[in-house]
């Protein structure tokens, strides 16, 4: 009777343990769709800056100097040799680049794209609720489609999850001349960003953060230009798609030249927002050619921004490190003055 009894309670445990794990194995957590195809545009390049302006003037909420834009190397409707497209980071905006994108353009005459992604620049109770990776991806390769239409040959710049995007699409931008990547997102920093797309992810998230939303500390001259709150429901967005993506698999599907730039000083003083020994991981795995690929820490960064004056101490120094790298390993020509009539140059914010 007594090893009846036993067997009964091992069984109730082993059933109640298989219920918790079936529980926890079917819980929500976010869903992906694999769909690397850049789209085709119904636009013209005379067209394609009217079309841009109208769809960001039906945003609402949108915040002042946030909205995309193209900067034109000389006349509006006119392509160019090369094109450049900036995919800004996570809760930033196109001022995340600047001025260093604006000034690549002008030392190379080409037209600029600066896209605001999916949610991004928008003020609202709650940003991001509606955000998940693939309207993010969905936005990134809209980005790169309309970059195609204002050059012959393209070059993306990004910064953080902007270049995590740019290496997922970096098979399917068949002109592309070279990806300029400033730290990176292929990891998350901090480790426990790992349960994030997990079952159940989202809702362990809002237990730890005691909120609905997110609160990163961004410095008050940034808040214009970055979110300072967002749905911590995004997050487990955010990280699902780096576990899918920032692979080898994805790795090996990029061949051509490519530009790593990213803050280390020591252990102690390095980016802390996404890890450098991923970086470096994906940098190794690579199939660009050896010759071709070029690395560079900028210790005097002091931030994981790089390129923007309202993070970085190195600005002047990334800028010239990029642009001797699209001179010496890509081939890239420096624009003529004559080449180089940028018509709206009087309209860069100058952030000091």
């Amino acid at each position: 009777m007594k090893k009846f009894a036993q067997g009964k309670i091992s069984k109730i445990i082993i059933t109640v343990i298989t219920l918790v794990v079936l529980v926890y194995a079917l819980g929500p957590r976010p869903k992906l769709t694999e769909d690397k195809r850049l789209p085709q545009l119904g636009v013209s390049i005379e067209n394609i800056e009217t079309y841009i302006d109208q769809k960001e003037r039906k945003v609402k909420g949108l915040k002042p100097h946030n909205e995309s834009e193209i900067i034109w190397a000389d006349q509006a409707g006119l392509k160019t040799k090369y094109s450049i497209v900036y995919l800004h980071g996570w809760s930033a905006s196109k001022q995340e680049g600047a001025p260093v994108h604006y000034r690549l353009a002008e030392t190379f005459g080409a037209n600029l794209y600066l896209p605001r992604l999916y949610a991004h620049g928008i003020e609202k109770q709650v940003p991001f609720e509606e955000l998940t990776a693939d309207k993010l991806i969905k936005s990134a390769k809209e980005a790169i489609a309309y970059g195609q239409l204002l050059g012959d040959e393209l070059i993306v710049v990004s910064t953080s999850t902007g270049g995590s995007l740019a290496l997922y699409l970096a098979s399917e931008i068949k002109n592309l001349k070279a990806l300029v990547l400033y730290s990176p997102n292929i990891e998350i920093y901090n480790p426990t960003a790992k349960i994030l797309d997990k079952p159940w992810g989202a809702q362990i998230a809002k237990k730890i953060q005691g909120s609905d939303q997110f609160y990163p500390d961004v410095p008050q001259r940034r808040k214009p230009f970055w979110n300072d709150h967002y749905a911590v429901s995004a997050l487990p967005e955010l990280q699902a798609f780096l576990s899918a993506h920032m692979n080898e698999t994805t790795f090996k599907t990029v061949n051509e030249p490519m530009f790593l730039g990213y803050y280390y000083r020591n252990e102690n003083e390095q980016d802390k927002v996404v890890s450098v020994d991923a970086m470096l991981e994906m940098y190794r795995q690579i199939a660009t050619p050896k010759s071709k690929k070029y690395k560079v820490t900028f210790p005097e960064a002091g931030n994981h921004i790089l390129a923007s004056p309202l993070a970085s101490d190195a600005v002047e120094e990334v800028y010239q490190e990029t642009a001797q790298f699209l001179i010496n390993t890509v081939g890239l020509a420096v624009a003529s003055p004559t080449d180089n009539k940028r018509n709206n140059a009087e309209d860069y914010p100058q952030l000091q």
